[in-house]
């Protein structure tokens, strides 16, 4: 199981589980569709983040290109504080909705 999870209201908490990375790219693009439907715009800003799992950094990106507008994309690494407590292999988006 991969956990999901992202900030509400300045916190940290758990979205969703799911089984695979596929599983869990599906969730992020809905949910950004969501907030693009809720929050107007029509251009996407995203970073993506892994944890040695370039691969899966690369699907995400163009998982992003294909559902949106985006005007820009940047990969990075995860943070050695966070990669410490994630571990390898683990991947991310932080977006916004321009």
């Amino acid at each position: 199981m991969k956990p999901l999870v992202g900030y509400r209201d300045g916190e940290v908490t758990g979205f969703s589980k799911v089984r695979t990375h596929q599983a869990g790219l599906n969730f992020i693009i809905n949910r950004i569709k969501s907030d693009i439907d809720r929050f107007g715009g029509t251009k996407l800003r995203a970073v993506i983040e892994d944890a040695d799992n370039k691969e899966q950094a690369d699907i995400a990106e163009q998982a992003l290109r294909e559902n949106f507008d985006c005007e820009e994309i940047y990969h990075i690494n995860v943070s050695v504080v966070s990669g410490t407590h994630i571990g390898p292999g683990a991947w991310g988006i932080a977006y916004y909705p321009l």
